[in-house]
């Protein structure tokens, strides 16, 4: 482990993925108290983390299609760029423009994820990316609790921010905006550390429908091949038992707990 987090940027994406990780967990959270917030509905709940699991649908073979065409560095930073942007501009809509919001950062994300994928052979030596690969994932899930725990303090700070602080009236007023800025923050500060890592390879110079047909034969390829579709079919199972928890979850805190979003 430590010759993987020696090797030149490997520390550096792993810190990024770490910090936009917790981000985006806190995130999760916020969503999911922001709809039921406007709404008082579970399965308004519901609706935002199926929204959230639609984009992989079209979103990952684009994504995948991109990293080996430009240069990954720049799809990265400029993808949690614009995450940042949305996710700031969350507190401030309404349920429509959570559920656009949700749509939108979900399918940049997976625009980011396979160039951070495709990155991690460049930064390490082949028999080092099992290690290296399971570091990334750890960094992505291992944040969990401790996001749900930051997601609560950030909840709790806007009824107690002083007056003094430049945004203490939005903080009041959008009781969920400390959550939301804080994961926009963190997206912000992995797009600046992901433009220090080494340039990538060369990307592929092709004509202007490369794009186009690189897309669909991701598509294809996940239509064609057994072992992809049925691990696609998995995961989204998965997930919408997941997705059916947190929306039980809520409600269940809120209305038979009588308990509040920390």
């Amino acid at each position: 482990m430590r010759r993987v987090l020696r090797a030149p940027g490997f520390a550096r994406l792993l810190a990024a993925q770490g910090v936009t990780g917790l981000g985006d967990w806190v995130g999760t959270v916020a969503f999911i108290a922001a709809a039921r917030e406007l709404t008082g509905s579970p399965l308004a709940v519901g609706a935002v983390l199926v929204i959230r699991l639609v984009p992989p649908i079209f979103a990952a073979p684009v994504g995948g299609a991109l990293a080996d065409r430009f240069d990954r560095r720049t799809v990265m930073a400029l993808s949690s760029a614009g995450q940042a942007a949305l996710i700031a501009a969350v507190p401030f809509v309404g349920i429509t423009g959570l559920y656009v919001l949700a749509f939108a950062q979900e399918s940049l994300a997976l625009v980011f994820f396979p160039a951070r994928d495709a990155t991690v052979p460049d930064l390490v030596a082949r028999e080092d990316l099992p290690t290296a690969n399971g570091l990334i994932m750890a960094s992505s899930f291992a944040s969990i609790p401790f996001a749900f725990a930051l997601f609560s303090g950030l909840r709790l700070v806007a009824t107690h921010t002083p007056d003094w602080v430049p945004i203490a009236g939005v903080l009041r007023e959008h009781p969920l905006a400390a959550p939301f800025f804080f994961d926009a923050a963190t997206f912000a500060t992995c797009g600046l550390l992901v433009l220090g890592l080494p340039a990538s390879r060369s990307p592929q110079r092709e004509d202007e429908g490369a794009l186009l047909r690189g897309s669909l034969d991701g598509f294809r390829l996940a239509r064609g091949n057994p072992v992809l579709r049925a691990l696609g079919l998995g995961v989204a199972v998965a997930m919408f038992g997941g997705g059916v928890l947190f929306a039980v979850g809520i409600s269940f805190v809120h209305g038979s707990l009588g308990a509040g979003d920390v």
